[in-house]
């Protein structure tokens, strides 16, 4: 019975230490807590621009955003092919072509230099395989086509 009562007074003792422990921690806690609160408080703005900055937050895209719209926007501009014009002009004729230098055929075109020529169509200037130089003085172009088969083409002059 001794034993009992000396050891329920020592557990007795050491709640009440604890308790006290705890309230010890809780006190300070609340206080930092209302220190904190007061810190905040000093920091908060006036109403009328909290309003506007809350206003700002909800309306405001990022810039991750924005960039990813960017990006899905080019992914979906197709780019239309430009409509070719060899079909609408008459196309350069061979004999032009072969008498305008020392050649019987137009794979042995090399240099070629054409004047005064009507709109017409380049298309011809595939068969001059090894063409290299291509000068166009005066000439009613509308475009640089049918030049793709020049393999060997270095240099388009065009005036």
């Amino acid at each position: 019975k001794v034993k009992d009562q000396f050891s329920q007074s020592g557990t007795m003792k050491k709640t009440v230490f604890l308790m006290e422990d705890a309230n010890k921690e809780i006190s300070e806690t609340w206080d930092r807590i209302q220190h904190v609160n007061e810190c905040s408080s000093r920091l908060s703005l006036p109403d009328d621009i909290e309003k506007k900055r809350l206003n700002w937050m909800k309306t405001c895209k990022s810039w991750s955003k924005i960039y990813e719209e960017n990006q899905r926007k080019q992914a979906t501009i197709k780019k239309h092919p430009r409509k070719s014009s060899i079909n609408k002009m008459p196309p350069l004729s061979r004999q032009k072509i072969i008498h305008s230098g020392p050649w019987s055929t137009l794979q042995q075109v090399t240099t070629l230099t054409l004047e005064d020529l009507p709109a017409c169509s380049l298309s011809t200037l595939s068969e001059c395989s090894n063409l290299q130089i291509l000068t166009l003085k005066r000439c009613g172009l509308v475009a640089l086509e049918g030049l793709s088969s020049c393999k060997y083409l270095k240099y388009i002059n065009v005036e």
